[in-house]
């Protein structure tokens, strides 16, 4: 997803009004820096939006990643899961913003967030760290315990998938993980919600699904056919025994059907 159409002069008004909604007061300030300034730069979003202070980078992807999770609020989806939710992983968490949505939501539930670009995930930590009950995992979710490469998609804080081999990758020997294998470690007995955000990486995370689709209740998912062919086709066969609850504009919500 592009985020620079937010500083098109023709919508220069609704990007005044939309920074200046998350960020109170400064907001006009840093419309006009996103303005006239392609630097970078870390700021603190108004403290309405969470319980503990929250940072976003300026001039990067973590804007609509925001705007996703926060304005147009597209994990509302949540609203249609009607089991007890107590775990969650969420995989593909970027800086943090859904799993802090779910803990607002669900505050006793463990969080399992895992994220593996390593400024994404050093700011991940810095939101969550004031969480007792977010872990924050370095790594991929994969179809087997192996080293795997971090490649961009599209050179933004975004858009980073995962491959098992590729020459010049952004990052090497990223720590790839099973299901099942978090299941053991952190000894999960259920997942109430698996999150899956990874970019195309669901066409491999579904192609073992035998090993660990029974600890599921709900799935929510940002499928990605337009990067890896077939992953739809591979989502939906895992989950035939469930039920398709709701979508948005980009998410998927399906649910185990129980008698």
């Amino acid at each position: 997803m592009q985020w620079r159409y937010l500083l098109r002069p023709r919508n220069s008004l609704k990007t005044l009004r939309l920074y200046m909604r998350i960020f109170g007061i400064k907001g006009a300030y840093w419309a006009l820096f996103c303005l006239f300034s392609k630097k970078e730069k870390l700021v603190q979003v108004g403290s309405k939006w969470s319980i503990y202070p929250l940072f976003i980078r300026l001039n990067t992807s973590d804007m609509p990643v925001f705007r996703q999770v926060f304005i147009d609020r597209q994990y509302d989806i949540i609203e249609n899961i009607d089991t007890n939710v107590c775990e969650i992983i969420d995989a593909g968490a970027n800086i943090g913003l859904t799993s802090i949505f779910f803990i607002k939501k669900y505050p006793f539930a463990r969080i399992y967030a895992i994220e593996p670009e390593i400024k994404n995930f050093q700011l991940m930590v810095k939101n969550t760290q004031k969480y007792n009950n977010i872990f924050c995992i370095k790594g991929a979710l994969w179809d087997k315990d192996t080293p795997i490469n971090l490649v961009s998609c599209d050179a933004e804080n975004w858009g980073f998938r995962t491959t098992e081999a590729i020459e010049n990758p952004i990052d090497k020997f990223i720590d790839g993980y099973q299901i099942t294998t978090l299941i053991k470690k952190y000894e999960i007995k259920h997942i109430s919600i698996l999150k899956l955000d990874v970019e195309g990486a669901e066409y491999e995370i579904f192609g073992n699904y035998k090993n660990w689709i029974d600890y599921v209740d709900n799935i929510i998912i940002e499928l990605h056919e337009n990067i890896r062919l077939g992953c739809s086709d591979r989502f939906y066969e895992a989950t035939r025994n469930f039920e398709k609850r709701a979508t948005t504009r980009e998410l998927v919500l399906v649910c185990r059907v129980t008698n």
